[in-house]
């Protein structure tokens, strides 16, 4: 029990942290401290979708302020197998959110297709080619 559950915690939290990586490279790139922001701006916009309703009401279990508290609560009441069992749950909820959130958020930002350099120069016509008529 422990080792598989361990496996899915490591696996959890390695997945979590490569796709929160991902996801602050391409929506805050150039202000990464303002992700939560951003991100919850974007979702507000997005409020009928189950996904991100779920991720926008539960994102602060994903912060740092959250978990101490948590630990001490399952510590008091001696309770410490629910709170790993409920970490490998939260780690391999938190990676599937934020890849889907970050595709669908950023869909709209580089669907835009490059203009080649040499097609981004003024046409030129036959008449420029011309010799002038005096």
């Amino acid at each position: 029990m422990y080792l598989v559950g361990g496996g899915l915690l490591l696996f959890g939290a390695i997945a979590s942290f490569l796709a929160t990586g991902w996801e602050r490279h391409r929506l805050a790139a150039e202000r990464p401290e303002q992700l939560l922001k951003i991100w919850q701006t974007h979702a507000e916009k997005r409020s009928s979708n189950p996904f991100l309703y779920f991720g926008r009401h539960t994102e602060f279990i994903v912060r740092r302020c959250f978990f101490p508290y948590a630990l001490l609560f399952f510590a008091f009441f001696d309770i410490m197998n629910v709170a790993f069992v409920l970490s490998a749950i939260g780690a391999n909820l938190v990676w599937p959110i934020a890849l889907y959130s970050s595709h669908a958020f950023a869909g709209g930002r580089n669907s835009a297709t490059a203009i080649p350099a040499g097609s981004a120069q003024p046409r030129t016509s036959i008449r420029q080619y011309a010799p002038a008529q005096l």
